[in-house]
């Protein structure tokens, strides 16, 4: 990760997401600073959508190689343990392509969805769990399948690999998400969808 879109990711949890919260998000003004200071763009004028509660999605691009390139902010899970709320964030972004093509993983922690959050940990590869202090270790398992369909793991293997999501994939039914197991074929597919879209 560059060191401007590193500064982006941090304006987002510092500023952005508890200004968003307070109900006080200015985007207008916003974009004009997140392109000054960070290279980046806030896309729609909406900037933040919400799973019922359940996960925060917001889309942005970033400057790399002289050309806006996408990236996708999902909150994969919310935990709140002795007053301290932590919220577990995929990043997805793309090089030069359409799809996401790998993703960063943040947690963060906050006393209040309105103040600033602290960045706890930062990784390419997604954490089942996350020790806290030498008593508790905290669940990073993510519950709603509305958020695993939006955050498509699948395409991003790597990031998945050895944790419990590793070849599985969000159908719908009855407009109803459910997690399964992929097929031999869906395996083969995301496998090779790298090489194949290029």
């Amino acid at each position: 990760m560059n060191q401007k879109l590193r500064d982006g990711m941090n304006y987002y949890f510092e500023k952005l997401i508890p200004s968003y919260y307070a109900g006080n998000l200015d985007t207008r003004e916003e974009r004009n600073n997140i392109v000054r200071k960070c290279h980046m763009y806030i896309y729609g004028s909406d900037c933040f959508s919400d799973f019922n509660n359940n996960g925060l999605l917001f889309n942005f691009y970033y400057l790399i190689n002289h050309d806006y390139q996408s990236g996708q902010g999902i909150q994969l899970t919310k935990i709140e343990y002795e007053g301290i709320i932590y919220e577990y964030w995929i990043i997805n972004l793309c090089d030069r392509t359409l799809y996401y093509d790998y993703s960063y993983f943040y947690l963060t922690k906050t006393t209040s969805l309105t103040e600033p959050r602290t960045i706890l940990d930062l990784s390419t590869k997604y954490m089942d769990s996350y020790k806290i202090n030498d008593s508790k270790e905290i669940d990073l398992t993510v519950y709603n399948n509305t958020v695993l369909y939006q955050a498509e793991f699948w395409y991003r293997l790597q990031s998945f690999k050895g944790t419990k999501y590793e070849n599985m994939i969000v159908s719908w039914k009855k407009d109803i998400p459910y997690l399964r197991k992929m097929n031999l074929f869906e395996i083969l597919y995301y496998r090779l969808l790298k090489k194949a879209k290029r």
